[in-house]
């Protein structure tokens, strides 16, 4: 179980780059780490998009800001079908708990609000 829990990611804290519409690119704030002990900056995962409070029509809109910290969920299978289509489709690949099929779940460790 430690082996499979070890290569997986599952929810993670990731950091605003950019802001288009629906969707945001965003970098994981959690390091990796090298064989040598030192820290590896992951690369900027693109267009994921924005979780919000929406039921029908009604919807609380906060978008995100480039600098926003916020949670990343990792879903477990490859979401590009779905996000592509936006109806129920089989995974665009075999890939699994990649941070290319992670969905932004808004704010935190931010600064107080105005």
């Amino acid at each position: 179980m430690r082996q499979f829990l070890g290569k997986h990611v599952f929810i993670t804290l990731g950091q605003v780059v950019a802001v288009e519409g629906e969707f945001i690119d965003v970098r994981p704030m959690v390091m990796g780490v090298a064989a040598d002990g030192s820290p590896v900056e992951h690369e900027v995962i693109y267009n994921l998009p924005v979780w919000r409070l929406q039921g029908g029509s009604n919807a609380v809109i906060m978008p995100p800001h480039v600098g926003d910290i916020g949670f990343l969920g990792i879903c477990d299978r490859d979401i590009s079908a779905v996000k592509a289509t936006r109806q129920a489709a089989m995974p665009g690949s075999k890939r699994t708990h990649n941070y290319a099929d992670a969905i932004w779940f808004g704010g935190v460790l931010n600064g107080a609000p105005v």
